[in-house]
């Protein structure tokens, strides 16, 4: 039998977030790029890139591949999420998302 395997899925890494659309902010990625939901990234000039060496700003929302400049959902503040489901979380980012709960479990 055929096993098949889905990757993560939209939000799935989000335990919690604040009323309305609080916790959210919008980013912009450029053409060509590809960013899966969980990934945490940095600003690089007026995009969002996957967290290299800066500082993280937010965690992307949903799976996106950019035709064009793309706006992306990203989630910045006031929530919590699971690092299980985070791409790109090496234990750094709790220092640069302080407002947002990191759950280990």
């Amino acid at each position: 039998m055929v096993q098949k395997v889905q990757g993560i899925q939209d939000g799935e890494f989000l335990i919690s977030e604040a009323n309305g659309t609080q916790s959210r902010e919008e980013g912009l990625i450029q053409d060509g790029d590809v960013m899966v939901a969980g990934q945490v990234v940095e600003v690089s000039g007026n995009y969002l890139k996957p967290l290299a060496a800066g500082t993280a700003v937010g965690i992307v929302w949903a799976n996106v591949t950019a035709d064009g400049d793309t706006p992306v959902a990203m989630i910045a503040r006031d929530a919590e999420v699971s690092t299980a489901l985070l791409t790109g979380y090496a234990g750094t980012a709790a220092t640069d998302l302080p407002s947002i709960i990191l759950r280990t479990e």
